[in-house]
């Protein structure tokens, strides 16, 4: 059983919710069938590659790739194991970077109450 935390910033809530979805591919495929899993698996690399495209196409300057250059480097993307705990810390951060003070505070009372 896994817990996944979603934030709404637009509301300013938060909630912890419990999901099995499988410690391996195996329980996964048990769980779900073969399909569902091979499905899910699909759209997660066509969004990696998607975000890989729109992160060069978006680059300008002397960082800016030509379309060549962003083809060969989806040719030689490969999909790797993602730490979701890094990414809801660096995510963190850079929200707090962007409130003001009194957010900032009460956010780090919040994390000492814990």
């Amino acid at each position: 059983m896994a817990k996944i935390v979603t934030n709404a910033p637009k509301t300013d809530r938060a909630l912890e919710v419990e999901y099995d979805y499988g410690a391996n591919l195996e329980e996964a495929k048990s769980l779900f069938g073969e399909q569902v899993v091979y499905s899910q698996y699909e759209d997660s690399i066509i969004i990696a590659i998607q975000g890989l495209v729109r992160r060069n196409l978006e680059k300008t300057g002397e960082n800016r790739k030509s379309d060549e250059e962003i083809k060969e480097m989806v040719a030689a993307w490969k999909p790797g194991v993602l730490s979701r705990r890094g990414d809801q810390v660096e995510a963190l951060l850079k929200k707090f970077e962007k409130m003001n003070p009194a957010k900032q505070a009460a956010l780090l009372a919040a994390l000492k109450e814990k």
